[in-house]
């Protein structure tokens, strides 16, 4: 009866330790990241193609026609609007711009798009 409880102990030790091996491996601040997504947008008028960098900011906007992507600064009341965090929709529901690395750029249902 020894030698089945020695073994059931040991067995259930290593069961215990490797688990806290896979647990300490991980990083506790790891999460997968998005590299790609495509959402429908205005109304699902406009198919939007973002691409991510491992940061989780997004890099890349795309559309396909009729639908346009414009780049440039978005100005509210004749003012640049900066720290733009996440995506802002106007116009009556006809454009939505996205806070790239590189500036904001949005999608629009005619041009001009800014």
């Amino acid at each position: 009866m020894k030698p089945k409880l020695m073994l059931l102990a040991m067995f259930t030790a290593l069961l215990s330790c490797s688990r806290g091996v896979l647990v300490e491996a991980q990083d506790p601040g790891y999460r997968p990241v998005t590299v790609s997504r495509t959402d429908l947008v205005i109304g699902g008028r406009c198919r939007a193609k973002l691409t991510y960098n491992n940061s989780g900011d997004v890099t890349s906007v795309e559309t396909d026609p009729p639908c346009v992507v414009g780049q440039g600064p978005l100005l509210v009341n004749g003012k640049e609007l900066r720290h733009l965090s996440g995506s802002i929709t106007f116009g009556s529901g006809t454009s939505i711009c996205y806070s790239t690395s590189i500036g904001p750029k949005c999608i629009c249902t005619a041009q001009p798009c800014p």
